[in-house]
């Protein structure tokens, strides 16, 4: 079988959908036909997106989401918090430097 055809998949008990900051925890891999979305064939390499519907009220995409179905319902929440952490940071250097000069 190609490689390129295997998507690997996270281990939940020691880990949550990983962010490109820190490594995947790789599992066991299913071929690109046996993946929950199609969203989900990026979750291995931490440049998925997690669906917000598939863990609220149910994902009506099923399948063919452009979003991953293999992160955990907190993961969604903890990429927002982290992406307004930065650019938090990102405002308080930006104005410190107009101070500086």
């Amino acid at each position: 079988e190609p490689v390129d055809e295997l998507v690997p998949v996270v281990n939940f008990v020691s880990s949550s959908c990983t962010s490109p900051l820190s490594p995947p925890l790789l599992g066991p891999t299913l071929r690109a036909e046996e993946s929950p979305s199609v969203g989900s064939h990026d979750h291995a390499a931490g440049s998925c997106r997690p669906c917000a519907f598939l863990h609220t009220k149910g994902c009506v995409t099923g399948s063919a989401c452009k979003f991953c179905h293999l992160c955990s319902p907190d993961d969604r929440k903890r990429r927002l918090k982290e992406r307004f952490k930065e650019r938090q940071q990102v405002t308080k250097a930006r104005k410190e430097r107009q101070k500086a000069s």
